[in-house]
C-alpha cells in the first residue's frame, strides 16, 4: 500500500470530474464535483492484493479517469468492481473495466438493471439526456435566485458533455453476484459487501470495510440533499438506514455529498422521519397534490439542492402508507 504519505491532507487529488480524498490508509473517497460527469460518488479502497472499486460514475469518461488514478494511488492494476445499485448513474461506467474484471452486484441489482437500466438507456440514447439538457436551459432563461442559477448552469454544463458522451454508452452487466453478503480477503485487510433488502431501491449494496470502520453507503445515504425516492420502498428505508447504523461507522462515505460520520446517518434518518411524519399529516388533513406543492420548506432544509423532491418524497410517503 501507498497511502501514509497522504496522511497530513484530505484531497490528494482533484479533476474536472472528482476528488480523491483519504480517509484511512489505504482508503479513499471519490466524491463527484459539480459539473462533472462522474455525477455519483465511487470509493477506492487497497485490499494489498487487489484493489476495490465502488460504483463507476455516469460516465465511461470519468470511470477511464478514475481507474488511471486508483493505480497511482495503490500501484495495483488488479480490480474488483461493485455496483451498489441499479440507477445508472452509479454505473455506466462498467463498460471501462469488461471483460478484464469481476462486476459484482446482488441478484436483484443485476435483474433490475437488465430490464430497466436497459429501458432508460435506450431512452436516453433515443434523446432524453437532450431533452433533460434542453428544458434546464429553458430553465435558466426563467427568474432565478443566485444559488439556483448556479445549480442549473452547473447542471447544463454536466448535461451537455453527458449527451456527447451517451452514443458511445453500452449496457455492461455485473458479472458476479450474491445474496446477502461477500466478503473479500487481501493481503492487507478485508473488504464486507453487504446487502439488508430494499431501500433507495429494490436492492442496495455497501461496502463496509470492518478494521476501519469505514462504509460507502451509496444512495441509502446522502449527505445535504433532498432525497429522490421514487424507486424507494419508503416504509423500509429508515430500517435500512439504521441497519447501517448499527455497523457503528466512524467514515461514512455517501452516494452524493461530502464525506463524514455519524452526523450523516443521523440527518438522513431524521429526514425520512420528517417525510413520514409530514405524510401522515397530510393524509388526515385529506391534502391534495396540489397542496403538497404549496409546503414551504422547513428552514433546515432549504439551502439543499434539488427542493422539488420535498413534495415528490412526501407524496411518495403518502402512497406507501395508504397501501399498507
Amino acid at each position: 500500500m501507498r497511502s501514509g504519505f497522504f496522511m497530513s491532507k484530505d484531497i490528494i487529488v482533484e479533476t474536472d470530474n472528482f476528488t480523491i480524498e483519504f480517509v484511512k490508509p489505504g482508503i479513499w473517497a471519490v466524491i463527484a464535483k459539480v459539473g462533472g460527469v462522474a455525477v455519483s460518488n465511487s470509493g477506492i479502497v487497497d485490499l494489498g492484493d487487489k484493489t476495490i472499486l465502488f460504483d463507476t460514475f455516469m460516465s465511461p469518461l470519468a470511470a477511464k479517469e478514475l481507474v488511471e488514478k486508483a493505480k497511482d494511488l495503490t500501484n495495483n492494476e488488479k480490480f474488483l468492481i461493485v455496483n451498489s445499485h441499479w440507477h445508472w448513474d452509479h454505473n455506466r461506467g462498467n463498460q471501462v473495466f469488461h471483460p478484464t474484471f469481476e462486476i459484482i452486484s446482488t441478484t436483484k441489482t443485476r435483474e433490475i438493471m437488465e430490464s430497466d437500466g436497459k429501458e432508460y438507456l435506450a431512452k436516453d440514447k433515443a434523446g432524453g439526456l437532450q431533452n433533460s439538457l434542453t428544458n434546464m436551459k429553458e430553465t435558466l432563461k426563467k427568474d432565478l435566485d443566485d444559488d439556483s442559477r448556479g445549480i442549473v448552469t452547473s447542471l447544463i454544463t454536466r448535461y451537455s458533455k453527458l449527451v456527447e458522451e451517451i452514443p458511445n454508452v453500452s449496457l455492461t452487466l455485473p458479472s458476479m453476484t450474491f445474496e446477502s453478503s461477500l466478503t473479500i480477503y487481501g493481503s492487507e485487510r478485508k473488504a464486507q459487501i453487504l446487502t439488508f433488502g430494499a431501500g433507495h431501491t429494490d436492492s442496495d449494496a455497501i461496502l463496509f470495510i470492518p478494521d476501519e470502520g469505514v462504509v460507502f453507503t451509496a444512495d441509502l445515504i446522502v449527505n445535504g440533499r433532498h432525497l429522490y425516492m421514487g424507486d424507494s420502498t419508503p416504509l423500509e428505508w429508515i430500517n435500512r438506514i439504521q441497519d447501517v447504523a448499527a455497523l457503528e461507522p466512524k467514515f461514512v462515505i455517501p452516494g452524493h455529498g461530502n464525506k463524514g460520520g455519524n452526523e450523516i446517518v443521523n440527518n438522513q434518518e431524521n429526514y425520512i422521519k420528517h417525510i413520514y411524519e409530514m405524510a401522515s399529516q397530510m393524509i388526515e388533513k385529506n391534502a391534495s397534490r396540489e397542496d403538497l406543492d404549496k409546503l414551504a420548506l422547513p428552514d433546515i432544509y432549504k439551502s439543499w439542492p434539488f427542493p422539488q423532491n420535498y413534495a415528490n418524497n412526501i407524496n411518495t410517503m403518502i402512497n406507501a402508507l395508504k397501501s399498507n
